[in-house]
């Protein structure tokens, strides 16, 4: 994992590596409510040099909680016994996090739901200090979940969507699932919150003109 801070001309004003003895990555970083910064990803390292846990399973969701000026703070490993990536965070009206990705983990670590396919969308809400307040296994069918994004919602819950198709789930302040909608079987990568409860999406698209879509294909995958 490396973090870099620039100013707003490009120039670095510092970077710091953190890592274990195996493959590690970040996917995402947030500046948090007290101006630090919480970065996340996967990791495939035990206990050893940055990395303060062993491994759950084959990869695990991999947090780093930072100061101001880079140093580490804190880090936890949060998985199962299988694979599961990090893509996402943001954060939440009490001062933790929504965490957001994908995971290949049965019920087991520190998952507490089976898997409904073999990708399902995994989202965790930690405290400020990274304990895990609850997680939400989301699966359908043969959708494939990934590269998953996740925002914060107005009353305090989120809403979640993943590269498996243009379909956002909001989960209240609890975890509990309050409402889906398929936009079809495309592939969304981002989720912004624009404000008053207005999202705005962005992926890919290989569809014609059709109920949601209101233009034709100008190729075989369109933005």
């Amino acid at each position: 994992v490396w973090v870099v801070k620039i100013d707003t001309s490009g120039n670095k004003i510092w970077d710091k590596t953190f890592g274990g003895q195996d493959t590690d990555a970040a996917y995402a970083g947030i500046v948090s409510n007290d101006k630090g910064l919480l970065i996340v990803g996967q990791s495939a390292s035990n206990k050893g040099s940055d990395k303060s846990e062993d491994n759950k399973g084959e990869g695990d969701y991999w947090i780093i909680r930072l100061d101001d000026v880079g140093d580490k703070l804190w880090d936890k490993t949060i998985g199962g016994n299988g694979y599961d990536w990090c893509y996402s965070v943001t954060t939440s009206a009490d001062g933790g996090f929504f965490i957001a990705g994908h995971s290949q983990s049965d019920k087991s670590g520190d998952k507490s739901e089976d898997r409904k396919h073999e990708y399902d969308g995994w989202v965790i809400k930690i405290d400020n200090n990274g304990n895990k307040m609850w997680d939400r296994t989301i699966g359908r069918g043969n959708l494939f979940y990934s590269d998953a994004s996740i925002v914060v919602t107005p009353d305090n819950g989120c809403l979640f969507t993943a590269s498996g198709g243009y379909e956002p789930i909001k989960l209240d302040a609890d975890g509990n699932e309050q409402w889906r909608f398929n936009y079809g079987p495309t592939a969304c990568y981002s989720l912004i919150n624009i404000s008053d409860g207005r999202f705005l999406l962005a992926g890919e698209s290989q569809s014609n003109k059709g109920q949601y879509k209101s233009e034709d294909s100008h190729g075989f995958e369109d933005f």
